[in-house]
């Protein structure tokens, strides 16, 4: 693959990637701890370069954020990397599936890539699926570039709009305030790219971050719902929001419950941290209660 990167199949071709994004389920009594995988496909940008790979990452539903095995897999014979690259060891790696060892991987990776290998690797209509997504991704290399202005503020208002009607049906008025001034906040030039990829998504996946911000998983909260909540009214897939929810934190480099405008006053107070003068660093609940602040 090339200096170019990797990008999400899903951002690109989102209908195809929510029907046929392939899952595993596996049960318990085996080397892989039960539950719902999904395997997340990652495809070259770089439109001179025909490398006939993917990446897949393993994420498992309940964990969307986590993942857990990172595979690359090229379909092509060592000879087709050969006569690109002019390296025979290279292209013996580049041939085949193999654990990236320059990306994430779990204490469960080397018994994800066996199971992969043997259900899905080694399936010829997976592999003809990753083909041919392989090569819808490319063809749509330029459809998806963010266009200007009158996209983004089609994507923005359709997002607030979707935001709006979940806060009314499962926030109060305070965290739907949250959500609308998250999605203000999200920089127009980062990876966070509103115009590419299912709405859908993007309006689940800031929900879902100041859902994680304000605690609303934990029943004990006032307001409080699931993660299914959300991917149900929103009709999108837990792994796939969860990786958008994660994006959008980064990019706005969030301070976990102490972002003040979209966390809880209360919150905020307490997990926002000062420095004082001797270099102590206490909380600004604590600060206040001394009369510091």
């Amino acid at each position: 693959m090339s200096q170019f990167g990797l990008a999400p199949f899903d951002l690109r071709c989102p209908e195809i990637a929510d029907r046929e994004t392939r899952t595993i389920l596996v049960r318990e009594g085996g080397t892989v701890p039960p539950g719902e995988y999904c395997l997340l496909e990652y495809y070259c940008q770089d439109p001179q370069c025909d490398c006939r790979r993917v990446l897949l990452q393993i994420r498992e539903r309940s964990r969307p954020d986590a993942v857990l095995a990172s595979i690359s897999f090229g379909w092509e014979s060592p000879a087709y990397y050969a006569r690109r690259m002019h390296n025979p060891e290279l292209a013996e790696e580049m041939s085949g599936a193999s654990l990236d060892p320059t990306l994430p991987q779990s204490e469960f990776a080397v018994a994800l890539f066996e199971m992969i290998c043997e259900m899905s690797l080694r399936d010829g209509d997976y592999i003809r699926r990753l083909m041919r997504h392989y090569t819808t991704f490319r063809r749509h290399g330029g459809r998806d570039s963010q266009t200007p202005n009158a996209s983004l503020a089609a994507a923005i208002e359709w997002l607030q709009s979707e935001i709006t009607r979940f806060g009314k049906e499962h926030l109060d008025e305070e965290l739907t305030g949250f959500a609308l001034e998250l999605l203000k906040r999200i920089p127009r030039d980062s990876e966070v790219n509103l115009t590419r990829g299912a709405r859908a998504l993007w309006a689940a996946a800031v929900v879902h971050v100041i859902a994680r911000n304000n605690f609303l998983f934990d029943s004990s909260q006032p307001v409080h719902l699931t993660f299914d909540t959300i991917c149900d009214f929103f009709a999108v897939k837990k792994a796939s929001v969860g990786e958008k929810a994660t994006r959008i934190e980064k990019a706005l480099h969030l301070k976990p419950h102490a972002e003040e405008g979209i966390t809880r006053p209360d919150f905020f107070e307490k997990f926002s941290m000062v420095r004082l003068s001797n270099g102590i660093v206490i909380s600004r609940q604590q600060a206040k209660a001394r009369g510091l602040l």
